[in-house]
């Protein structure tokens, strides 16, 4: 289910007297330090409409506040450029210079900034789902910002840690933490923070519900929308697309509950009001669900206006609209049994998905090259620190050498004169000694130190191995799922067309046996090995002992059948998904299911399912 979330602001338009009146500060002879201010003020104005002007600016900023050694403007240097790159969505950028923001900020002493970048850290972490270390930089955000009394921000950085955990699928903590936000928004009686938090507070439990169906989550989403909507009624929210967003969210609630009579009202409600303010993302997903419900009241003409509406504007916005709106026309063609339509829209469809697929590669790549960079720049810092360190460590030993130099030869200048040659010799050579032993130690501590390093490195490539595999097995086990849902799909559909067929038969005046080579040709194409292979060939690559320990509980080994029925309760399918795969009726399966206990000599008190999901 797609939910249209709240976006906090609406880009303005460029404000061109503001930027003309910063262009005639930088041109006037100011002071370094109001140039760089104006040149931040330059870079924000831009960084929505034009990344390269933006950055333009950024950097002339940065490199002024580094000429006069201007913490403060260094730092909001790196910030504005990393607002520019997360604005842009190269996320991994925008956290290398909220990161290289942090220290100058800290030395200018702004407790404010440095909380908000822990903040902006936090929310460019979450764009790569890695949530672990976006819920770690958000609390560190609550921490700095509570001190600050910056309330809107406490209750923002709550509702982000809310989604993280939503995200991870722990639905318990993501609650406890969207309580949070509403009660610190209530508290500070802040209306336009207390209709985010209870926004995003209805998407988690729509996320419930489309995990577990049960109506108890709508009912809870929408009294969450029902709040915001009293508080646009009483105009204490005055944010222009927030009407549009929580209208269609509430329809969209409704139609989950298949109440079409009180969804279509909202929908169009929500049309009307999201034009205005150009929210393409409601207007989209208004006419596509629009389609939906007309295709189930079989009104298909209205429907399919209302899919062609949203199909340019889905195509345009966002991957993940266009394959719903396409979904919806695949639906919308095979009802009306235009299964040629049907098939292309499924193509589409498909494309789409590999798409959206391909492009959670990226990020995931991303994402792990950043973790890389990370941690190589923080080893880095370590090192120079350490050797920072032992640099301060031997200036000061030569200094107390150099010390106990000139007071033994004081002393023995003082003392005997006479015997200065001697003792002047023996001073030599107690130094020569004592840098000896020192070189020594110096060598012994640099060697240990060098092996300490080697093995931590060791340690963590170890670690990123182990990661790297275990993220390479979670693709392929999503990679299998994937392919073995296509398949049930596939099955589903040339079994819906086979039975139209042969309902047709009786029917076809001349075309009685056409239709029955038709009829074969999908029967032999259900029944083809081929696709299976495959899937035998990938499903051993993720589970490569799983026939294995079959055989060897086996009596009397198993048929190809029983290892595909077999594979299909490893994967968790369902019997009516088994059914499809394997074009039998249901009852089939629990037989095979029955006959397979048998094979394995499974006591009558184990259960089979549990058995294999266990190997």
């Amino acid at each position: 289910m797609i939910i249209i979330c709240f976006c906090w602001f609406k880009a303005p338009a460029q404000n061109k007297t503001l930027v003309d009146s910063l262009r005639r500060v930088i041109a006037r002879p100011l002071a370094d330090t109001v140039k760089v201010i104006a040149l931040g003020e330059l870079a924000w104005e831009y960084h929505l409409h034009d990344k390269k002007e933006a950055l333009r600016y950024a950097h002339q900023e940065l490199e002024l506040a580094r000429k006069i050694n201007f913490n403060r403007g260094i730092g909001l240097g790196y910030m504005d450029k990393g607002v520019t790159y997360s604005y842009h969505r190269e996320y991994t950028k925008a956290i290398d210079h909220y990161l290289q923001a942090l220290p100058f900020l800290k030395k200018a002493n702004k407790p404010l900034l440095v909380a908000l970048m822990h903040y902006n850290i936090a929310v460019a972490y979450s764009k790569f789902e890695a949530s672990e270390k976006a819920i770690a930089y958000f609390l560190k955000a609550v921490d700095l910002l509570e001190k600050q009394k910056d309330w809107a921000n406490v209750s923002q950085s709550y509702t982000g840690i809310a989604n993280s955990y939503n995200t991870l699928k722990q639905f318990s903590n993501a609650l406890n933490y969207h309580r949070k936000a509403v009660q610190v928004a209530k508290t500070h009686a802040d209306y336009e923070m207390l209709a985010v938090a209870l926004t995003d507070f209805s998407g988690t439990y729509n996320t419930l519900f489309d995990t577990n169906h049960q109506k108890a989550y709508l009912d809870s989403s929408l009294n969450c929308l029902y709040q915001v909507q009293q508080l646009l009624h009483k105009k204490l929210v005055r944010n222009p697309i927030m009407q549009p967003s929580v209208t269609f969210n509430i329809a969209n609630n409704y139609f989950q509950q298949e109440k079409y009579l009180q969804a279509i009202p909202l929908i169009q409600q929500a049309l009307v009001l999201a034009r205005p303010v150009n929210l393409e993302a409601a207007i989209c997903q208004g006419h596509t669900l629009l389609g939906k419900i007309y295709t189930r009241q079989k009104k298909y003409a209205l429907a399919e206006k209302h899919l062609r509406q949203a199909l340019p504007i889905a195509l345009k916005t966002s991957p993940l609209f266009a394959a719903d709106t396409y979904q919806a026309l695949q639906d919308w063609a095979a009802n009306q049994e235009k299964f040629r339509e049907a098939y292309q829209y499924q193509r589409e469809w498909a494309t789409l998905k590999d798409s959206i697929y391909n492009r959670e590669k990226v990020e995931i790549a991303e994402k792990l090259g950043l973790q890389y960079e990370t941690e190589k720049k923080q080893a880095r810092i370590t090192t120079l620190e350490q050797e920072n360190q032992w640099e301060r460590q031997l200036q000061i030993f030569y200094l107390i050498l150099a010390g106990l130099g000139l007071l033994l030869s004081g002393t023995v200048i003082y003392l005997l004169r006479l015997k200065q040659k001697i003792f002047t010799q023996k001073a030599n050579l107690l130094q020569e000694a004592q840098e000896k032993a020192y070189l020594r130690q110096e060598l012994a501590e640099q060697q240990r130190e060098k092996l300490r390093e080697e093995l931590l490195l060791q340690a963590e490539l170890n670690a990123l191995r182990e990661e790297q595999f275990q993220k390479e097995i979670d693709y392929k086990e999503r990679e299998l799922t994937t392919n073995v849902l296509l398949l049930e799909q596939q099955s589903a559909f040339l079994q819906k067309v086979k039975v139209r067929l042969a309902t047709l038969l009786p029917q076809a005046n001349g075309l009685t046996t056409d239709l029955q080579k038709v009829c074969k040709l999908i029967d032999n194409r259900l029944g083809n090995e081929q696709d299976f292979e495959k899937f035998m060939l990938h499903f051993e690559k993720v589970h490569p002992d799983f026939f294995n320990h079959l055989d060897q509980v086996a009596l009397n080994g198993l048929t190809p059948a029983d290892q595909k029925l077999s594979a299909y309760i490893r994967m968790n399918l369902s019997t009516k998904e088994m059914a499809h795969l394997l074009n039998v009726e249901p009852k089939s399966i629990q037989m095979a299911r029955y006959r397979l206990k048998q094979k394995l000599n499974l006591p009558e008190e184990t259960d089979l399912i549990s058995f294999i999901l266990q190997l």
